[in-house]
């Protein structure tokens, strides 16, 4: 694969070699983080063949980490070069592959049946040395599968029958397959309940799911995953914290058993911590926060930085609207030690802190705070993110207000006025009142 005997070379070689081996083991964010740390030195190697290897393995990591629409134009984008450099061998049927199953996974049932197709359509003129009867049957399982959810029980059938007849292929693998099948189309229910808005409906199928994934695989990556979605859904949708803690703490429950610092189990940490905080459990809190500091910390995950342990923590308290404690945890999110979060949580935390000085009485700090943060990145977030300035101003504007200074105030209240009008399409009923009432202390 690499014709340089350079260290380089040899080095990325290992790195394919090992990412390839944790995707084996469903170890996706592993494999994906491997992948990035040496990003840079795939990409200026000057071979076709090392960048389509790259993007295959990228392509791959991104949709079993359920990143669909990214996996999917890295796997297009792979198949290209290799089909440009004339190798439509193993990794270019991978491609192809794992294109169909991420369509079918996302719901997109029409272009999961295009590229089955062309995945067999394309076999008869590829090489697969001795595992090309072993593909075409598992791509026949895999769309008989599709007709089969759709309803077109002929066509399936069809195709099931087309699965069975190449020579030497396992029936295992044809129920595998079946399993796979069964396990995409109830994410794909699940998903599209929650998207509709049908949490409880969710829940169901996410339990379904948890159930068998347990019976058929054990307690694996994958169970905490739908056990993960599970949970979020009941603590983020339906609020219902009493019923999602007990799943974060078996997800944690699982951390050694399945993939090392695991995304979701960063995520149960710090959901678990919020939820305990939104009841005043602070006892509970303490308790937990050494042993999530520490996993965090060695988890080095970037959705899950390690003081966005604070953050979950004084939400869960303002939330609940205990300000005493949302003020301590996020001014240690803010502390200047941590790098800003990716998104807009840190624009977020700052307002929602000014919030919290506020309704606590100190809007001297709360002023402060917006003031000092507006010097130097206000420009920037009028740009990024004109949703959270436009609470940021009126913030601003009521700190004002409760320090008596009503010309200042009105100034921050007109500019988060005209902001809401375009973000929004609309005023907050509250901007109006704190308006008026500037404007009558101004006669």
């Amino acid at each position: 694969m690499f014709h340089n005997n350079s260290l380089l070379a040899q080095n990325l070689a290992d790195t394919v070699q090992k990412t390839r081996a944790l995707l084996i083991e469903h170890k996706n964010e592993a494999a994906y983080k491997l992948l990035v740390n040496n990003k840079e030195a795939f990409l200026s190697y000057d071979n076709d063949t090392v960048l389509a290897v790259y993007y295959t393995l990228a392509g791959r990591c991104c949709c079993g980490l359920q990143n669909f629409s990214t996996g999917i134009s890295i796997l297009k984008d792979a198949c290209l070069i290799w089909e440009y450099v004339k190798l439509k061998r193993e990794d270019y049927f991978d491609c192809l592959y794992n294109i169909a199953v991420a369509y079918e996974r996302s719901g997109d049932f029409k272009n999961a049946e295009s590229y089955y197709r062309k995945a067999i359509l394309r076999s008869v003129t590829g090489s697969l040395n001795d595992n090309t009867d072993e593909y075409r049957a598992l791509i026949y399982t895999n769309l008989g599968h599709l007709y089969k959810e759709q309803g077109d029980v002929a066509l399936a059938e069809e195709c099931f029958k087309k699965a069975s007849q190449p020579g030497g292929f396992d029936k295992t693998d044809v129920e595998k397959a079946g399993y796979t099948e069964w396990e995409n189309g109830l994410w794909y229910k699940a998903n599209k309940y929650r998207e509709e808005g049908k949490f409880q409906e969710s829940i169901e199928v996410l339990s379904e799911l948890t159930s068998g994934i347990e019976k058929n695989m054990g307690k694996n990556d994958n169970y905490v995953l739908a056990l993960y979605g599970k949970a979020i859904t009941l603590r983020g949708y339906l609020q219902k914290f009493d019923e999602a803690i007990p799943l974060f703490e078996e997800i944690i429950s699982l951390k050694d058993s399945i993939s090392p610092y695991n995304e979701n189990v960063c995520g149960s940490y710090c959901n678990l911590a919020l939820c305990l905080a939104f009841k005043w459990e602070y006892t509970k809190v303490d308790e937990l926060l050494p042993e999530a500091y520490e996993y965090l910390l060695k988890a080095t995950n970037d959705i899950f930085p390690i003081n966005s342990l604070y953050r979950f923590i004084g939400n869960g308290a303002f939330w609940a609207n205990d300000y005493s404690h949302a003020i301590t945890y996020y001014e240690m999110y803010l502390n200047p030690k941590y790098e800003r979060e990716k998104g807009k949580s840190y624009e977020e935390i700052t307002n929602q802190l000014a919030v919290s000085y506020i309704f606590s009485g100190e809007p001297e700090k709360a002023n402060k705070l917006l003031s000092d943060f507006l010097s130097t990145d206000e420009k920037r977030i009028l740009q990024e993110i004109p949703d959270v300035l436009a609470n940021i101003y009126h913030n601003l504007g009521r700190s004002f207000m409760l320090m008596n200074s009503f010309p200042e105030a009105l100034t921050y209240l007109e500019k988060s006025k005209k902001l809401q009008k375009e973000v929004f399409g609309g005023v907050s009923d509250k901007t109006e009142l704190y308006i008026e009432e500037c404007n009558q202390k101004k006669r």
